[in-house]
């Protein structure tokens, strides 16, 4: 098989040589499709024992990189992954089938500790229980207390006499069961089974639930399979939290949902996140937004280190290109506005990029490096890796074309934020990026810092409905008889907070041009979209003009008409006071 046609990542801060982007297109005739895995990718082996193992196949930009799978303390290729369909089936084969060697090339594709076969498409994850466990159970609780009644484990001793087949007579089994290997039984995993079954002199006394137990397990040891999944957010996630809950700040896959549907992140939008969870929300927003939009990512150390992490989502070119790395300080810092005559506060990466030339002439001491090497596949691979850093350190963003590109026009639309740090200060530090109306989602694993926050920007009206929420998760074991929740699992998932940034009252008529200005300066605004500005404007002048004139005019008459009844009750008052004195009267009469 030809090596597949790749070119150099054009991705930021990450200088690891093995790291670019290529196509799944060979040279040849042959070629991978997205629904099997091809070289080079990251795949997710779900084990029947719920293990879960990342594997990366040979090939690809790093083919000279691949390293063996450790499933049990043994070597295992991965070439044998290659090409499978994702969601099949495979079956752990042990034996001395070939000899591992690094990439990938060995014999029959096997390792030393045997090979990885591909099991039909009507084989599921767990193999299926004998006939006589298969039989429906019984309808009411009352029958099935009346089964159970006549078979009970009161009389069950663990002496390690129970199982008459010894480990020499279970490996001549397998390795006769191997020879006539079938379809669905590819290890002689389900000979040997049937055998600890039938040379089990405890195993017709016990219950029908506890023989069930007793066969899974024994299929757990002798016929161990996995499923081949296709690397996500939602998967590395559980992985991780499988592994390690605590190097990812104990975050779910669930909680991982949760995030990216508060922060309302979709294609072509522009988010800023800063978290510490080994780059697990960062992937998620690149393959979800599909190569559109921007992603600005902080880090608070010298450079970025989630890069392996990153390499397992599997992302391509497009992908990689909006993820924009800047250290946390860049964003502290306040800008500064110089003139020509100093360049105090200058961006020194942009400078040293711009000094740059290509090509460039090795140096002297590399030039006698690379006439040291014995094959001109050696000095190939040399002169690729330098070229590919090269590359990235030419077409890397720097912090200030970031701050101008993404920043500077008009702030992000969505605020993610999974820090270890305080949550307080980071959120209101950050949070004069965000435009107005945008969404923010503030993650932490502890519920007093989230009040703290929550109550800070209710007091400084910074933002509204905002919502604090825990999750509840809990798994259920669902069999016919059996159902019940688990009995071991993890209570803390995090929490949440998320909202929606309140702009500054400026009024509408400052909002509506701020908007239509921003619009102009992305080219989006088209002229009858100008015009109903202007309309709007002009018409929202008119209406002010004619409501100033209505109310001078209802003013001025109402003036008037006080002025008229106040002459009127003068008037009244005084008839009224000539005719209620009768010495008044008598003097008219007079």
């Amino acid at each position: 098989m030809s090596s597949p046609a790749f070119s150099p990542s054009t991705d930021g801060d990450n200088n690891d040589a093995d790291d670019g982007c290529w196509s799944t297109k060979t040279k040849g005739s042959t070629s991978f499709d997205r629904t099997s895995v091809g070289p080079g990718e990251y795949v997710l082996l779900r084990f029947s024992d719920r293990r879960l193992l990342f594997a990366r196949t040979p090939g690809g930009p790093a083919s000279g990189a691949h390293l063996p799978l450790k499933i049990n303390k043994k070597s295992y290729s991965s070439a044998d992954i290659l090409g499978v369909k994702y969601g099949a089936v495979l079956e752990v084969q042990k034996g001395t089938a070939g000899h591992f060697r690094r990439g990938g090339k060995g014999k029959s594709g096997g390792g030393i500790g045997g090979k990885l076969v591909v099991l039909p498409v009507t084989e599921d994850l767990l193999p299926s229980l004998p006939e006589e466990l298969q039989e429906e159970s019984p309808a009411t609780d009352a029958d099935r207390e009346k089964q159970q009644s006549k078979k009970d484990n009161r009389n069950l001793v663990d002496n390690n006499t129970a199982q008459s087949l010894d480990q020499n007579s279970l490996a001549a089994v397998k390795r006769t069961a191997l020879k006539n290997a079938s379809a669905d039984d590819a290890s002689g995993g389900a000979a040997a089974v049937a055998a600890l079954v039938a040379n089990s002199t405890t195993y017709r006394t016990k219950t029908a639930f506890s023989r069930a137990k007793y066969v899974r397990s024994k299929q757990l040891r002798h016929q161990l399979r996995c499923r081949v999944e296709r690397t996500c957010g939602h998967s590395i996630c559980e992985a991780f939290h499988v592994r390690d809950a605590r190097k990812i700040m104990n975050l779910r896959p669930d909680t991982l949902s949760q995030i990216m549907g508060n922060a309302n992140i979709y294609g072509g939008c522009r988010v800023m996140v800063f978290e510490n969870v080994m780059g697990i929300i960062v992937g998620t927003l690149a393959q979800r937004m599909g190569g559109f939009g921007a992603i600005v990512a902080l880090h608070d150390v010298q450079s970025p280190s989630c890069g392996d992490t990153l390499d397992r989502f599997n992302l391509t070119c497009d992908e990689r290109r909006v993820v924009r790395w800047i250290h946390c300080s860049e964003m502290a810092r306040e800008d500064r506005h110089t003139d020509d005559s100093s360049n105090f506060g200058a961006d020194l990466e942009l400078e040293e990029r711009k000094a740059l030339v290509w090509p460039c002439e090795l140096q002297e001491h590399t030039k006698a490096h690379i006439a040291r090497m014995d094959s001109d596949e050696r000095r190939f691979e040399f002169l690729r890796r330098r070229a590919d850093r090269f590359a990235r350190k030419l077409t890397r963003h720097a912090s200030t074309e970031i701050k101008s590109a993404v920043l500077a026009d008009g702030g992000v639309d969505s605020l993610i934020v999974a820090s270890k740090y305080d949550p307080v200060s980071t959120t209101l530090r950050l949070l004069p990026h965000l435009s107005p109306s945008g969404s923010f989602v503030v993650y932490c694993e502890y519920l007093e810092l989230l009040l703290e926050l929550f109550r800070a920007l209710q007091e400084k009206k910074l933002a509204i409905k905002m919502r604090l929420s825990d999750t509840w998760m809990r798994e259920y074991q669902v069999l016919a008889g059996r159902t019940h929740p688990q009995m071991n699992m993890g209570q803390n998932g995090g929490f949440l907070l998320s909202g929606i940034k309140l702009g500054e009252d400026m009024g509408f008529e400052a909002q509506l041009r701020e908007s239509s200005e921003r619009k102009r300066s992305r080219g989006g605004f088209g002229k009858q979209e100008e015009e109903q500005v202007d309309k709007h404007e002009n018409g929202e002048k008119s209406k002010n003009e004619d409501w100033e004139e209505d109310s001078r005019k209802s003013k001025h008459y109402l003036e008037g008409d006080e002025k008229e009844s106040n002459n009127a009750t003068l008037k009244k008052g005084a008839n009224v006071a000539d005719d209620g004195d009768p010495r008044e009267k008598r003097r008219k009469e007079e």
